[in-house]
Parts: C-alpha cells; structure tokens; sequence
C-alpha cells in the first residue's frame, strides 16, 4: 500500500472515529473543556495547530482508556520526529512518539473508575514538525471541568537553551549533533521556572536564531522577525498578540549572535547593531504587551571569557545588555532588568548545550530575581533528572520492536507476539472505525469481511489483510 493511500485512511480515521462503537466517544479538539497553553493557531477549532514547544493540551475525564487523535508532519527522521510528554494525574505517563501515518494513539488504558487530568506537552521544538490536534477518543461521553489556569503568564523568548536542545543527554563529548528525541522543553529552565511560579507558560524559542543574526551569519529570520509569526519561517497567520499578554517576558538571546566569531575571529559581531535591534525588540515587546509587563534581558550560561581566546564574549555580552536595559531605565522605563546566569560547565547536553541539571541551575539562579521584581514567592520545583514512568497504568506494548501480527494475510484466527497477555487492542476498518476489540496473544475475526484492517496497540498500528 503505497503512502498516499495511508495517509488517506488516517485522515478518514480522523473524520470517522465519531462512528466507532457505542462505547467510544470522540470529543472534538474545540471542546470548552480542553485547556490549551502555547502559541497556537485556532482559525479552525476543530483542528488547532502549533509548532512551538512546549505546547499543552489538557483535559479532565472519567474512563478507563483513552486515546488522542494528532495529525502530523514531522518528517519522521533524527532530527524530524515529534514527541509529546503524557501526563496523566500529574505523573508521567509515557514519552509518545508520533508520525505522519498514523492518527489515532492511544495514551492510556487500564485506569480505575474515577476522574482523571491528561496534559500533552509537546517536547520538540518549531523545525521538528507542525502538528494538528483533533481531540480525544474517551468511552464517556463528556468532559470534565478542570480547575482554572494560573492567572499569572510568563514567556520565554529565545533560542535552542530555551527550547532545551539536546537536554536529556549528559555527555563530556557532546558534539552530538541534534536528535529530537533527545529534546524536553518541559524541562527547560523556562517551563521549569513557570512551574516554580505556578505560571502559564509559553515558549517562542526557535534554535540557532539571533537578536540580528544567527548562527550561520545569516540576518534573515532571526527572532525579532520570528516574533510576529505563528509558525517560524511561514508569513501566516500572523500571531495576534491579545491571545496571550504575559506579565513577564524573560529574553535570552546572543548566543547565535557570538557564534560566528568561532568560526571566523574576522567575523566579530557589530556591538552598535546588537544593541540597536535589542532596543528595537524591548520596544516592540513594550507596545505589544504594554506597561505592566515586566521584562528581564537574560545573559550568560553559554559564553565565556576564556573561550575562544582572547574574544571575551561574557563581558561584552554584559556590556551590550547593560547598555540596552540602561537606555530603558533612563528614559523612564524601570520595569526593564538585567540578569546574568552562571557559566554552564561540563558534561553537557547534546552541542554543548545545558543538560537537565543545568537547565535547573538556571531557573535556581533567576527565581529569587524574579521573586524581588514582582513579589511572588517560588515553590522548590525541579525538573525531574529521570522519569519515574507509572506502572500502573497500562500505557501500551512492553517490547515494540519485537512486536509481530501473523499470519498476515490471515482467515481470522491471528497471534501477536510481542505483548503480554494483559495487554489490550483494538482493530479498525479502512474508515477508522472500531469494530473489534481483544485482550492478549490471540484472536479471532473470522466474522469480518475479506479487506484491508489494522490492529492498533498504544501508538503501534499495524495493517493486516483479512481473507
């Protein structure tokens, strides 16, 4: 079957899963009860799309399983497939890897009989992939209500340490280049300090951009020119900034600016320009969001004065932020601040960049400021290093690589082999339409017409022909 074909039937699931078994609900993505945090796109409610990390999707319900219907366009390479944390009653769940083929995915089954929070977070960073949300698969018919937002928002402008590159990895030889399985946004030091201030969150963070040039040298699509977009790198739709005025914006962005210079020492970066376009961009963020936001031009963590030799970019990096806070302060604007963070050190995430325990570095080191600045206490709140995955909830297949449907084609008698025998699937005709379900190593379909199936476990979905 060839890959257009595929991805027609997976898009019929889409429009089709409402026709499932009586026991199976799909609630549309423009449901009221579903939380979203994060840049997101709802010209069409019925299938919001985002890019940016960081991204949450939230909902409270009552069933045993339940299941989410993504459509995405990851590549589906290294450095282009999508993951999304699942968290279900505030404990991770699963890290799920999603596809361009496949639609439906189940998150989680085997829950017990009482309410129960999913969150989707969506780990990856803008050039990963754009993905559409269409809602979720539950066997009740409604949502639940959950507790308001935090009503205090804060946003994080930046590059790859704000995406949280290659964090998970802790390595002292890190030129690794990027895997974005390897990516967790929700445990940047962003996400980490929102969560220490139980604040919203919104990350418009794209690696490898600068104040006014990147770091390939390039001066086209850096962030300030990003800042306006949706999508990074696409002119609609246009972000409409009354969607989100955070009280606190934390910029921290030069990285990629220095960059070159470690490629070429002719290469020097222009002070006047970087300092010219970061007063542009705090002037644009100040009539975007007004007045009472508060506004903090972070610095430091990933340059140094000893390295490269001789070029002092901490302290000029000092000097260029200083100078840009300054020219606020003294023309009346106080509410603009400086805060330097502590060189990072080794191992390193993946290209030098912060790991997990230096991303926490980071949000110990800025929360007491921001606490000084606004008045708001912070809880004691880490990212965790590892995730303790729960076991009790069935969450999918215990060896996926291993995971075998035969024979196939079958005349109704089939084995999987791969699973345990507590472990559920659902198969589905070429509509998306559930029409049988099992439990365990064997089944039987020999009550189904001749055509083409699939038997879907957690996210694996496997084609199979019924004679």
């Amino acid at each position: 079957m060839n890959i257009k074909i595929l991805l027609l039937i997976s898009f019929l699931c889409v429009q089709a899963v409402e026709k499932s078994q009586a026991t199976d609900f799909y609630i549309k993505a423009d449901d009221p009860a579903i939380q979203y945090m994060g840049r997101i796109d709802f010209s069409n409610p019925q299938k919001p799309s985002y890019s940016f990390p960081g991204i949450s999707i939230k909902a409270k319900f009552n069933s045993s399983t339940i299941k989410a219907v993504i459509k995405d366009f990851g590549l589906g390479g290294e450095q282009t497939t999508n993951y999304y944390n699942v968290i279900i009653d505030g404990q991770f769940v699963q890290k799920l890897q999603v596809n361009a083929i496949d639609t439906l995915y189940l998150i989680a089954t085997g829950l017990d009989a009482s309410d129960h929070t999913v969150e989707l977070i969506k780990r990856t960073e803008s050039s990963v992939g754009k993905s559409s949300f269409f809602g979720f698969v539950i066997s009740s018919s409604v949502l639940l209500p959950l507790d308001p937002m935090p009503i205090y928002k804060m946003e994080f402008i930046g590059d790859s340490w704000t995406c949280g590159y290659g964090n998970e990895i802790s390595t002292n030889s890190p030129n690794t280049g990027f895997h974005s399985i390897n990516e967790d946004n929700a445990r940047a030091w962003g996400y980490t300090v929102a969560k220490k201030f139980n604040a919203q969150y919104n990350a418009t963070a794209i690696s490898g951009r600068g104040l006014y040039r990147n770091n390939t040298g390039s001066t086209t699509g850096v962030l300030p020119e990003e800042f306006n977009k949706t999508f990074p790198g696409q002119s609609s739709p246009l972000w409409n900034f009354n969607n989100y005025i955070p009280d606190l914006v934390i910029i921290h962005l030069g990285t990629n600016d220095f960059y070159p210079e470690t490629v070429s020492s002719t290469d020097l970066l222009d002070s006047a320009l970087f300092v010219n376009k970061y007063i542009a961009f705090v002037s644009d963020i100040r009539t975007k969001y007004g007045s009472s936001t508060k506004i903090i031009c972070a610095f430091g963590n990933s340059k140094s004065d000893w390295w490269p030799t001789g070029l002092r970019h901490l302290s000029r990096w000092r000097n260029y932020v200083n100078a840009t806070v300054n020219y606020f302060n003294t023309n009346s604007d106080n509410a603009v601040y400086a805060f330097e963070l502590t060189v990072q050190s080794a191992p390193y995430g993946e290209d030098w960049h912060p790991t997990i325990v230096t991303h926490n570095q980071m949000a110990n080191q800025i929360a007491p400021f921001i606490t000084t600045i606004t008045g708001r206490s912070a809880s004691s709140y880490e990212a965790p290093l590892t995730y303790n995955t729960v076991t009790s909830i069935d969450t999918g297949i215990a060896n996926d690589n291993k995971l075998i449907f035969y024979p196939n084609p079958t005349s109704g008698v089939f084995s999987l082999d791969g699973i345990d025998e507590n472990i559920s699937w659902e198969i589905y005709d070429s509509t998306g339409r559930s029409i049988h379900r099992g439990l365990g190593k064997t089944g039987n379909i020999e009550s189904l017409k001749a055509g083409m199936y699939f038997v879907l476990l957690q996210n694996k979905r496997i084609p199979f022909v019924k004679q």
